[in-house]
């Protein structure tokens, strides 16, 4: 139906379609001449269209394109159409990047060339500027051709990444350096990503020296000369080592977590617990689900709620980072036990996140030992007074025995003579300060002048 509304278009019209396209067109002969253009055409190359007729292809283009004139004119008569890039030249000397379709077109006996022209100039600059982002990037780029996975394009990361030159990589295809797919599946994953248009995956490629190394690719789809997947990579070995000793490290602190004779509990700032190792379940008789709606106050001897809810405040206001206490604890069936424990504030990955990790030792059997030990003392010390030393006072002599003879002629004791010198007392016997047993007997309560002092 649109053809035949076409066809009854007026010659003119197909005259001021023709004129008014945005588009450049040129018409030649057989023999390569200019016979008609349109106005986008002189506006293009900055001739008069009287001059442009006079002209033929070469006189416009560059000598890159010149030289490829008749090699481009037999494919046009053998293929009908074709497309590529070239370059024009303005009157004014002015390169001019251009995109150009050429189709050969049979009009009864005639035959021509119909070229359409396209300005490329700043799609070639948003190339340039594009190409330097790509050569100065730190992660790898690489280009592949979609039907054959030959590579097109590699930046100077990408090279130094794999370590292949630009010049080898470009002779080569994706499955020369894909270590984890085999060429089908490449070829499989390759027309997946034609079909969603973009893919981001981790697998390894072959460095020249054998190694493998780990990337991360995210890839694009474009229909762009005749299907193109562009690519940036990263390698992430380095990343993945680092993984794998988080991942170790992980599972060791796991398996000390889990296999501790101290019971270990991690709770939120709202003092909930959220982990528990067996050896804590084992301690209170809980299961690990049973705790997880318990809080530490759930598990505190009610003489100690006070003091834990102190220690709770201090450590979450941040004034302590951790602190020990020894207290009693309740188990699941209301039995009291005593505990040493030991709580200290986390700070986990996320910004301004806190927990509180606990760890507790069972110590009632040495509460209950100390216990008894200090019974067996105050036992001791209440024998000791009441009988052992009043044996001991009834043993003491009346009293002292005198020095050494020997002592007294001594210059030592000779000098201190004038003070013993003094009238001894007349007082009884008993009543020498150093005969102490006085204290102890009777009959000396009311006759001792010592006493009555």
């Amino acid at each position: 139906m649109a053809s035949e509304n076409t066809s009854k278009l007026p010659g003119d019209v197909f005259r001021q379609l023709f004129e008014n396209a945005a588009d450049p067109i040129f018409i030649l002969d057989t023999e390569g001449n200019f016979i008609e253009v349109n106005r986008a055409a002189c506006d293009h190359t900055g001739y008069s269209r009287e001059e442009l007729l006079r002209m033929r292809p070469e006189h416009i283009d560059d000598a890159a394109t010149r030289e490829k004139i008749p090699e481009r004119m037999a494919q046009i008569k053998a293929e009908r159409l074709i497309a590529f890039e070239g370059v024009h030249v303005h009157r004014d000397g002015t390169p001019i990047p251009v995109e150009m379709r050429i189709r050969w077109v049979e009009c009864g006996e005639k035959s021509y060339f119909l070229n359409i022209c396209r300005n490329i100039a700043e799609r070639r600059q948003r190339e340039r500027e594009y190409q330097a982002v790509v050569e100065t990037a730190t992660d790898g780029f690489w280009a592949v051709r979609a039907n054959d996975a030959r590579i097109l394009e590699a930046n100077a990361a990408y090279c130094k990444m794999i370590g292949y030159t630009r010049s080898e990589l470009l002779s080569m295809h994706i499955s020369d350096l894909e270590a984890c797919e085999s060429p089908e599946e490449t070829r499989s994953h390759i027309l997946k990503v034609m079909e969603t248009g973009r893919d981001f995956f981790e697998t390894k490629h072959r460095h020249k020296g054998g190694r493998l190394i780990e990337i991360e690719v995210s890839v694009t789809y474009s229909r762009r000369r005749g299907g193109t997947l562009f690519a940036f990579v990263r390698d992430i070995s380095a990343r993945k080592r680092a993984q794998a000793l988080l991942y170790d490290s992980e599972e060791k602190f796991r398996r000390m977590y889990d296999n501790a004779p101290l019971g270990i509990a991690m709770a939120g700032e709202d003092q909930k617990f959220f982990s528990a190792n067996p050896a804590f379940c084992k301690l209170f008789g809980y299961t690990v689900g049973e705790l997880l709606g318990l809080t530490i106050l759930d598990l505190t001897h009610p003489d100690y709620l006070d003091q834990t809810r102190q220690n709770m405040r201090i450590l979450l206001d941040g004034a302590i980072s951790t602190y020990s206490v020894e207290k009693k604890y309740l188990k699941k069936g209301g039995e009291a036990f005593w505990g040493r424990a030991i709580a200290t504030e986390v700070w986990g990955s996320e910004p301004g996140k806190r927990y509180v990790m606990g760890m507790l030792e069972d110590i009632t059997g040495r509460v209950e030992g100390e216990e008894r030990r200090l019974a067996e003392m105050r036992g001791q010390k209440d024998l000791l007074v009441s009988g052992s030393m009043r044996a001991a006072i009834r043993s003491w002599p009346t009293r002292l025995t005198p020095p050494p003879e020997k002592f007294m002629q001594s210059p030592r004791f000779t000098a201190c003579r004038p003070m013993r010198s003094r009238k001894r007392s007349t007082s009884p016997p008993c009543c020498n300060r150093l005969s102490a047993p006085c204290i102890a007997r009777s009959s000396c309560r009311t006759s001792c002048p010592a006493r009555s002092r």
